[in-house]
This record gives C-alpha cells, sequence and structure tokens, in this order.
C-alpha cells in the first residue's frame, strides 16, 4: 500500500502538477491520520475488553471471599453464643448451694477452645498490591471494600487477639485450680472468693463487645455482597 502511494506521489512530481501534488498529499494525510484514529479507537476497544473482563474475575473472587467469611462468621456467632449460654449457666449454678461435678462440668464448656474469626482476603489485596483497584467502575463499592477490609476487619482481627489471648491468661491462671485432663475443680479457693465469677463476668462483657464486631461484619459483608451480584450481572 504504501509503495503504491510513493508511485502516485512520484508520477505527480514528474509531470509536474504541483496543485495536484499538493491535494493527493493532504489526502494522503487525512488517511494516515483517520487510520491512526482506527487503530487507536480499536485498541482502546480492545483494552475496555480486557478490563471488562478483569473486573468480572475479581468480582467473582470478591464475592466467593465474601460468602466464605459470611459463613464462617455465622458458625463463629453461633459458637460464641454457645459461649454465653454457658457462662450465664455457670453464674446460675454459682448462685446457690452447688453440686461440685455439676460445677466443674458447667466450666469446662467454659473453658472449651476459643473460636475467633480470620478474614479471607485474598481477592482483595491481590487487586489492591497489583493496583487494579481501579478496574472496578463502581467506585461506592471501591470505598465500602477498602472499609471492610482495612477497617472493620482490622478491628475484629485486633480484638480477637486480645480476646484469644484474655481466655489463654485466664486458663494459665486457672491450672492450680482446674485439673483440664480431668475438666476437674482441684481447688475450689478461686470460686469461694468470686475471684473465678469476676474472671468470667470480664470475659462475658468482652464476649458481647467481639459478637457486636462479628453482627456489624455480617452488614457490611451483605452490603456489599448486594452490590457486587448486580454489578456481576453485567458480566453476562
Amino acid at each position: 500500500m504504501l509503495k503504491f502511494f510513493r508511485i502516485i506521489r512520484f508520477d505527480l512530481m514528474e509531470q509536474n502538477k504541483t496543485g495536484k501534488y499538493f491535494k493527493y498529499a493532504i489526502g494522503e494525510i487525512v488517511l494516515v491520520v483517520i487510520g491512526i484514529l482506527i487503530a487507536l479507537w480499536l485498541n482502546n476497544l480492545r483494552e475496555r475488553s480486557e478490563n471488562h473482563k478483569s473486573e468480572c474475575f475479581y468480582l467473582t473472587n470478591l464475592l466467593d471471599n465474601l460468602n466464605e467469611d459470611k459463613t464462617e462468621i455465622l458458625f463463629i456467632l453461633d459458637q460464641q453464643d454457645d459461649r454465653v449460654s454457658a457462662r450465664n449457666s455457670f453464674f446460675q449454678l454459682l448462685n446457690n448451694d452447688f453440686d461440685e461435678q455439676i460445677v466443674s462440668s458447667a466450666y469446662s464448656k467454659i473453658a472449651e477452645f476459643n473460636l475467633t474469626f480470620f478474614a479471607n482476603p485474598a481477592a482483595f489485596y491481590s487487586i489492591k498490591s497489583s493496583g487494579s483497584l481501579g478496574l472496578i467502575k463502581n467506585k461506592e463499592l471501591q470505598l465500602k471494600l477498602s472499609n471492610l477490609y482495612e477497617k472493620v476487619y482490622y478491628r475484629i482481627d485486633y480484638n480477637g487477639q486480645l480476646y484469644d489471648q484474655r481466655i489463654e491468661m485466664t486458663s494459665a491462671k486457672l491450672i492450680p485450680y482446674f485439673d483440664y485432663s480431668t475438666k476437674e475443680f482441684t481447688n475450689w479457693d478461686i470460686i469461694k472468693n468470686n475471684q473465678l465469677r469476676n474472671i468470667i463476668a470480664f470475659e462475658q462483657d468482652y464476649n458481647v463487645f467481639y459478637t457486636s464486631l462479628l453482627e456489624n461484619a455480617i452488614i457490611k459483608i451483605e452490603e456489599l455482597q448486594e452490590i457486587i451480584l448486580k454489578e456481576i450481572e453485567r458480566c453476562d
């Protein structure tokens, strides 16, 4: 094609047709500009298509992570509710002339492994670290994602660690009084002087605070799930 244009230019110059040559040159420039614009448009169209595919891929992964997080939080809330009930039952036993075996059995339920939440932020931090957060066109969604992963989840993680540490401290403190292998009290002084009651009451208050953080996270997750599902509809 370029060779064809060069032949035409050469013929016009040889025939000394200056006016026609300049008109032809201008026309050639216009064609070149149009060709460049078409190439840019096609490249932009291809880039937009690739970005759209990437956005859909990220949105799908984000939704999967959020679904996993919600399922785990709901499970942990059930487990923490059981701990609250176990503590309340334990307090009621201490208010009466208690049977030592029943009290030991009741406390063993409180002393069971404390389950706290650890989020799955893989998709979010993959998007952020690669600088691809801007591919998500919905700006509200961008803000809500950042709030969940960098504020709400951070607070849960921080307080979950404090909660776990508190439980571990209580377990260590009760070693001289409670045999964790037989699940029986070997020394009742910590109960008679109300020290254990105070320790568990503090844990109960912290449990309420921690579960309120998880319940708030569920609200945030459900808001995000609704927005993401609407965005994913554009991918079909």
